[in-house]
């Protein structure tokens, strides 16, 4: 029995031998076919719904006639979900119609004879058509128009009514587009007619209108403005000098309080951030135009109240200025400055609040100063401040008192707005080399019904450099104001 066994393994192994020994004669191993991808990038940036373009140079170990499929697609850097899958050809070139938010783009090389998948990721960051530029709020034939300067130059004249194909009646009056680093809001306020609207700051698309933000119709006049509070918490909206409040987050749509009570008339249409956080509960300060003097409210106060005295500050009392805010804007270092008005007198002073306390009050010796249009000071750098005064743009030296006339505009032109360009993920230090930051004003021009919309670079000192503007935009109704939408 042990010897037919041993005969039948022999026999066995012979066989094998013989198998083996065919295959080698007849069969080659293929090596591993290694396939690699070079770009021109590995991180793509493009505009929602432009055509992004990639052509992919590809090389592989093994040089024969085997087939390949490809597969682009995308998935959120955060909470990605499932991938969206983009083309199923070898170069990418299609429109690209993902939300707006950065992606990890992945291409997908497949070996048709082995099955065997390669893959390369890149990173995409996908920004709306509407990402940066400035908003102008014009009127034209009797009706407001909002349109749009991107970044690059591009003008888009009224998106929101081509977006929701309606018109917006009435008189156009402000908007807002107010952008911190925590809450990351993307909306954008227009002030029109008898209503407030809410616009999708990415697509213009209509999100809400005032009777939907205040459970009532609530109509403008263009005494308005939207700001972020204290902590970032709290979102406030002034309309007509009234105060109203709401929760932020980035995709808002939701309601705001009716106008808050306390010890206040009519306010300003900006609010001031007290900057000083060794108090953590830092306050958002307004001034009541009505009874001349600065009012507050805490992070979770739903209730304006009047500040403390300070009348031992050599400056002004807070408490009791007992002067009209004509003009306001922020400035370096926890710094507000306003332009305040004597009404016995007509004269005009530089008042400066300094994380929350006064800081300075100096008259501003030019005639006509009440008359000034527009006002904006850098955020960073030397104390500077510009402002129109009919067809002369003007540069405040604050630190040294001093006005001086810096560019003049043609014929009967009528300064309308003046804006300085300020990134504020700068002045938050998330985004430190925009080198326009500071370094750019903006300034609206009225002729008669026309408006054109004018870019400076600054020099060094807050000149105009080469004395002339680098940009020029025309097509624009009477121009009411000049809003920056930063993201």
């Amino acid at each position: 029995m042990k010897s037919k066994i041993l005969h039948a393994l022999t026999l066995l192994f012979l066989i094998l031998l013989a198998s083996c020994q065919s295959d080698d004669q007849d069969f080659n191993y293929d090596p591993t076919n290694e396939i690699s991808v070079v770009t021109d990038t590995t991180q793509y940036n493009v505009i929602q719904f432009e055509v992004l373009h990639i052509v992919p140079e590809i090389a592989t170990t093994i040089k024969d006639n085997r087939s390949y499929t490809y597969e682009w697609s995308a998935y959120a850097t955060i909470a990605p979900g499932k991938p969206i899958v983009l083309s199923t050809e070898k170069e990418l070139n299609v429109p690209i119609g993902l939300d707006v938010k950065t992606y990890n783009l992945q291409f997908s090389i497949t070996d048709a004879a082995t099955g065997v998948v390669y893959l390369q990721r890149y990173g995409l960051k996908v920004s709306s058509g509407f990402y940066e530029g400035w908003l102008v709020v014009s009127n034209k034939e009797g009706r407001g128009q909002l349109s749009f300067i991107r970044k690059d130059g591009l003008v888009i004249y009224n998106p929101a009514e081509e977006v929701n194909n309606k018109t917006y009646p009435g008189p156009g009056f402000d908007a807002a587009s107010p952008i911190n680093d925590i809450s990351d809001m993307q909306q954008i306020y227009y002030f029109a007619g008898d209503n407030i609207y809410l616009f999708d700051a990415n697509s213009f698309s209509e999100l809400s209108t005032s009777e939907k933000l205040f459970g009532i119709p609530l109509a403008s006049t263009g005494y308005a403005d939207v700001a972020i509070g204290s902590l970032s918490i709290n979102s406030y909206l002034i309309n007509n000098g009234k105060i109203h409040l709401t929760s932020i987050s980035p995709s808002f749509e939701g309601a705001y309080t009716p106008a808050l009570t306390g010890d206040y008339t009519s306010v300003f249409p900006m609010s001031f951030v007290n900057n000083d956080f060794n108090d953590f509960f830092g306050n958002t300060y307004f001034y009541d135009n009505v009874r001349k003097r600065f009012v507050y409210s805490g992070y979770a106060d739903i209730k304006i109240t009047a500040v403390p005295s300070t009348a031992s500050s050599p400056y002004f009392d807070m408490a009791a200025v007992n002067r009209t805010m004509l003009a306001a804007a922020k400035g370096t270092a926890g710094k507000y400055h306003f332009i305040m008005k004597d009404d016995s007198t007509s004269e005009c002073y530089l008042y400066t609040l300094t994380d929350g306390n006064p800081d300075d009050n100096q008259q501003i010796n030019l005639s006509n100063i009440d008359q000034l249009k527009g006002f904006d000071a850098l955020s960073d750098g030397a104390d500077l401040a510009y402002f129109g005064i009919g067809n002369k743009l003007y540069k405040f030296d604050i630190a040294a008192g001093s006005t001086s006339e810096i560019f003049e505009f043609p014929g009967s032109s009528q300064i309308a707005d003046v804006k300085v360009y300020k990134n504020p993920y700068v002045d938050f230090s998330i985004n430190p080399t925009d080198p326009e930051h500071n370094q750019k004003i903006t300034v609206a021009v009225n002729n008669g019904a026309q408006g054109e919309v004018y870019i400076f670079s600054l020099t060094g000192t807050g000149n105009i450099a080469n004395g002339t503007f680098s940009e020029h935009y025309t097509g624009f109704g009477e121009i009411k104001s000049l809003k920056y939408r930063n993201k």
